[in-house]
């Protein structure tokens, strides 16, 4: 008979098979069916294997009760704990960890000695999870039989979140289970890299990724083309070794990359202006946003100006589709509104009616209160569902009638979390202010046809319209100008260029949601 280690590793590599085989089918790269009962199969064949394991160890520990029972560590051997793409845990019949390979580090976020002793809920098994999770590790503990995978969201301390498949399998010593093998393994989409790659490489803008190290993971076609480099050249090199991009840049981005921080300590999106020069020397302004990653790593987004107005573009017009779209629902529930407070108003008048001529005097108060009772509940429900279409949040009007700074404006207004309607004229500005209430304009002084003073005057004659903040904007920074805002009422006044603390200023100032 085979050592009773080599079972016991022999029925945790088919536990592997069985749960790669799982994973595929979760993630549909095979059938659903056939994955699963394959992967059935070889679960069941994992438990023989342990279950021989256990006996063989056992007929060895007969002749010698005294030896001490093989640890986790030694029964799955050296190869399993550097296992990087695999991540392997054990956990007693508490759900205290006993043993921590080096996948279930990169995995987690954690080293073995972090978590060694400390409870699997929490660490590996979501705290949502954790009610379930005890009942497939008493199960597994009392037939001692392998767990069917399943997926499962994973968070390691940093804050990162990985679809992962996971199954539990018993490890038996002496014929009894003494521990449970938890078994992780990430699951990948059918064709997800290669599509998110096309994908990558068909955007506008150039895409840069580093790892914690300051390396470059990964870069996308464009940014290849604009440096003249192949992106195999580009990929693994160190970023503060790349000359392509300028030297303030390098140190910014290792400097960004290097940070070890949870979710929710991370910095703010850093914007730079730079400059970068392709191998014949031909320079490339372009606009660089970068964002630390959970636990190390950057991710870097490069915008030369067509790439940038592309983008813009794409975004102004997906949200004019989607405030024309909330403004016509918006429509049709005031509509509906009025219709059905007018119906409810006819049928209590009806009922009410109906109870004169057929009921006596306290049946008809009685109905009447009842009738009054439901009719108020229903019109609370409407006004509830019409409530949740109104903005929650900071809704400006931006009038600007030249179209760049106007992408510019609304680009830094919603990057301070405000929802922006755009305007290139006065006359759109008021048909738009007719429609909806905001919580502030921005008003451009200076534009053909009717400039802002005008537009501010009948702004200011529309039902609701003398309560709305009116910013004014111009390059003009006389007293005059100044003087004649104040004098037609308008709240504030903001000079060109404008920067984007004067706009966190604006927001927070004057950013109230718009009133109902």
């Amino acid at each position: 008979m085979p050592d009773g280690r080599i079972l016991t590793r022999a029925s945790l590599g088919v536990a592997v098979v069985a749960l790669a085989l799982s994973a595929a089918g979760l993630a549909r790269l095979l059938p659903a069916g056939g994955s699963a009962l394959a992967a059935a199969l070889l679960a069941g064949v994992a438990a023989l294997l342990a279950l021989a394991g256990a006996r063989e160890s056992g007929t060895g520990a007969e002749s010698s009760r005294s030896a001490p029972a093989p640890s986790a560590r030694a029964a799955f051997g050296p190869a399993l704990d550097g296992a990087e793409t695999l991540a392997v845990c054990t956990v007693d019949r508490r759900g205290r960890i006993g043993y921590w390979n080096a996948g279930a580090a990169r995995l987690f976020g954690r080293s073995a000695r972090d978590v060694e002793g400390a409870l699997a809920a929490g660490i590996v098994v979501p705290a949502d999870e954790e009610p379930a999770f005890r009942q497939e590790l008493e199960t597994v503990f009392s037939s001692g039989r392998a767990w069917p995978a399943r997926r499962s969201t994973i968070s390691d301390d940093w804050g990162r979140r990985v679809e992962a498949a996971v199954t539990v399998v018993p490890l038996l010593r002496y014929g009894k289970v003494v521990e449970a093998a938890l078994v992780f393994l990430e699951i990948r989409a059918a064709g997800t890299g290669e599509k998110q790659a096309r994908l990558l490489d068909a955007t506008p803008a150039g895409l840069l990724a580093l790892d914690g190290e300051g390396r470059i993971e990964a870069v996308n076609q464009r940014l290849a083309e604009w440096t003249g480099r192949r992106v195999l050249i580009l990929e693994e090199m160190e970023i503060t070794r790349a000359d392509l991009f300028p030297p303030s840049l390098r140190g910014a981005l290792a400097t960004l990359a290097s940070l070890r921080r949870r979710a929710g300590e991370l910095p703010e999106t850093i914007e730079l202006d730079e400059t970068l020069l392709d191998l014949d020397g031909v320079p490339r302004p372009v606009h660089v946003v970068a964002t630390a990653r959970p636990g190390g790593g950057a991710d870097v987004v490069l915008l030369d100006g067509a790439s940038r107005r592309q983008l813009l573009s794409e975004v102004e017009t997906a949200r004019s589709g989607l405030a024309e779209a909330r403004r016509a629902a918006a429509d049709a529930i005031e509509s509906t509104t009025r219709e059905l407070h007018r119906s409810a108003e006819e049928v209590a008048d009806a009922v009410r009616r109906a109870r004169d001529d057929r009921s006596g005097p306290v049946q008809r108060a009685r109905a009447e209160v009842d009738l009054a009772e439901t009719t108020r509940e229903f019109l609370k429900r409407v006004e509830a569902a019409r409530a949740k279409l109104r903005p929650t949040g900071p809704f400006v009007l931006l009038v600007e009638d030249n179209d760049e700074n106007r992408e510019l404006l609304a680009h830094m207004l919603r990057s301070r979390g405000a929802e922006v309607v755009t305007c290139g004229s006065g006359r759109e500005a008021l048909e738009a202010a007719a429609r909806q209430r905001f919580s502030f304009v921005l008003l451009d002084l200076q534009m053909p046809e009717m400039d802002g003073y005008q537009v501010v005057r009948r702004l200011r004659a529309l039902p609701g319209g003398g309560k709305v903040p009116v910013v004014a904007l111009t390059a003009l920074t006389s007293e005059s100008v100044r003087q004649r805002c104040e004098a037609e009422g308008m709240s504030d006044f903001v000079t060109k260029p404008v920067t984007l603390a004067r706009i966190r200023e604006l927001v927070d100032r004057w950013g109230a949601p718009p009133p109902v």
